[in-house]
């Protein structure tokens, strides 16, 4: 239920790692204002909040068609490594305490969540500087390197974080298979950046015969506000079903694909 008493919704964040103290552990809240960085991890991964891209999120009590979102521009260094700059959006009504809800931005080996955003906009209210932004982050270590032509294999709760994080909208037309290749056609719109797409798939089947494999694809079309409609194949590699299972044939089943397909390993 949509939250109208903000004091009551905007949960403390006293407890997340405020700047500049150098304690950060992967997945552990930190908070960060413009033009602030932190330093995370045994990597000593360094971290900066470098703009609010757009603040879209429906007031606090007000009816809004589209409850909105909000999205900010960070960047991170790893020592030795170029800078990377990446894009996470927070939801409305989603805070710090909502489990589940917090959709991550994923590199290959990295990824980061925005938990909450504050102040969040109030009707009445006149829209904050961008310099009294305070944003609560998490950075972690993927469970397995991000491949956008592999068929990432992970347990069914890294499964299920991934599958409520699905990031930007799209529609999957259809599915096949070919040889050791998942063939799955994709429609987004966009046009104007590279749009990231990667797929998930579970290790835990579920018992039919033959077995069944959830797959989820997660697209990240870095704020594209391009309206061109696009389609595209994604292949994705699935012998890494072969390395963990040996031999065999299990149903795949695309999240919001037509049908399902099976592969024979």
């Amino acid at each position: 239920m949509r939250p109208y008493f903000l004091l009551a919704a905007i949960v403390c964040v006293a407890c997340a790692v405020e700047p500049g103290d150098d304690s950060v552990t992967y997945g552990e809240q930190f908070v960060l204002s413009v033009g602030a960085s932190e330093i995370v991890g045994p990597e000593d991964v360094e971290i900066g909040f470098h703009s609010l891209l757009h603040e879209l999120r429906c007031p606090l009590d007000v009816d809004c068609i589209w409850a909105g979102r909000a999205r900010i521009q960070v960047w991170f260094h790893v020592p030795g490594q170029d800078t990377v700059y990446l894009e996470p959006l927070i939801e409305a009504y989603v805070f710090s305490a909502d489990e589940g809800a917090h959709k991550r931005v994923y590199t290959r080996r990295h990824s980061i969540a925005l938990r909450q955003l504050d102040p969040y906009p109030i009707w009445f209210v006149e829209a904050s500087d961008s310099a009294d932004l305070a944003a609560s982050l998490t950075f972690s270590l993927n469970p397995v390197p991000m491949e956008s032509d592999r068929l990432i294999f992970v347990d069914g709760s890294s499964f299920d974080a991934f599958r409520a994080n699905v990031i930007d909208a799209f529609e999957v037309d259809s599915v096949s298979v070919s040889g050791d290749t998942l063939v799955v056609r994709v429609r987004y719109s966009g046009g104007c950046k590279e749009h990231d797409f990667f797929v998930v798939g579970s290790q835990d089947w579920v018992p039919l015969a033959p077995p069944l494999m959830d797959v989820v694809v997660i697209h990240d079309g870095h704020l594209d506000a391009c309206e061109a409609y696009l389609w595209r194949y994604l292949l994705i590699g699935l012998t890494s079903i072969r390395e963990q299972r040996g031999s065999g044939v299990v149903l795949i089943a695309v999240q919001s694909a037509p049908d399902t397909v099976l592969y024979s390993f």
